[in-house]
C-alpha cells in the first residue's frame, strides 16, 4: 500500500510532484519516442494541439502585442489557454490574470491570493 500523499511510483516524495520522473531522464533521451515512452510510462497524457487551438493562439497573441505586450514570439500559456477553450477544459494555473483576459470562455481554478 502506498502511504497516503505519497508519489505511486517511488514513494519518495508527494504526489504533487510526479513530474521528477520525466525531467530526471529527460537528458538522457535522445529522440521523442524516447520521451514519448518515458512521459507514459510517468502517467502523463500528450494531447495533440488542434489547429483551431493554434489559430486561436495567434490571434489571441495579436491581441496581446497591439495592447503593448513585449515578447516576439507567442507564450506557451497562449497555446495552453487556446487549448482549454477550444476543448472546453478547466485550466489549473498561478497566472490567471492572462488566461482571464484573453480567454475569457476558459474555466480557471486558480489558488487565492492572500494577503500577508
Amino acid at each position: 500500500m502506498v502511504p497516503s500523499g505519497s508519489c505511486r511510483m517511488c514513494r519518495t516524495h508527494s504526489a504533487r510532484d510526479q513530474s521528477h520522473h520525466l525531467r530526471r531522464g529527460i537528458g538522457r533521451v535522445s529522440d521523442y519516442r524516447s520521451l514519448e515512452r518515458r512521459a507514459s510510462q510517468s502517467h502523463y497524457e500528450r494531447a495533440q494541439l488542434p489547429w483551431e487551438a493554434g489559430f486561436l493562439a495567434g490571434k489571441c497573441f495579436l491581441d496581446y502585442r497591439k495592447g503593448g505586450g513585449a515578447r516576439a514570439t507567442p507564450l506557451p500559456d497562449f497555446y495552453i489557454g487556446a487549448h482549454a477553450d477550444i476543448e472546453r477544459l478547466a485550466l489549473l494555473t498561478r497566472d490567471n490574470a492572462l488566461h482571464r483576459t484573453y480567454f475569457p470562455k476558459v474555466e480557471v481554478l486558480a489558488p487565492a491570493k492572500i494577503p500577508v
